[in-house]
């Protein structure tokens, strides 16, 4: 009898210290968007599949619709979290300790030329230049060529235990 007390009594401490989350925050689309989601799904597939310009006009207009009602959708949905906070359940806490973490993707690290930090357009665009020009430049053919024929020579003798003269001489990868 007394271990059923002292259990409730731990479940009932346990249950006021917890935070539980509420289902009304939950991020569900409405019935009515997950309609013209699927509309526009198939009407994409229908375009796809007939390439009439009417069908792709639809497709089209469905998805810019639908684009609509999620950006409205979405600024209902952070209206009603704002208007909701309160200082009692900790939300406004949350929500606040959310907003100030620095978001890593938005900040741009700062670009580093021969001579340090560059910040003009022109010094950017001559660092990127640089860059590019090193990352592309010229395929060093010549030498690959060379080595490929090397390649190809050691497969002889290795794979078919050839000498020198019954392996035939490759003297360019062109034919």
């Amino acid at each position: 009898m007394e271990a059923n007390v002292l259990t409730e009594a731990i479940s009932e401490a346990l249950k006021d210290s917890t935070y539980t989350k509420s289902r009304e925050g939950s991020r569900r689309l409405p019935a009515d968007i997950r309609q013209r989601i699927v509309e526009k799904r198939n009407a994409r597939k229908r375009a796809r599949t007939t390439m009439c310009p009417r069908d792709v006009h639809t497709a089209n207009r469905l998805a810019k619709d639908l684009k609509i009602a999620l950006d409205e959708h979405r600024r209902t949905m952070w209206r009603d979290r704002i208007l909701s906070l309160s200082t009692e359940d900790l939300s406004l806490w949350k929500i606040s300790k959310n907003l100030k973490k620095k978001n890593i993707a938005s900040v741009s690290r700062p670009l580093h030329g021969p001579g340090g930090v560059v910040y003009t357009a022109a010094e950017r665009a001559e660092v990127h230049a640089e860059h590019l020009a090193g990352v592309f430049g010229g395929n060093p053919s010549g030498d690959l060529r060379r080595r490929g024929l090397r390649c190809t020579q050691n497969i002889w003798r290795v794979c078919l235990g050839a000498t020198r003269a019954v392996m035939p001489q490759v003297t360019s990868c062109r034919k």
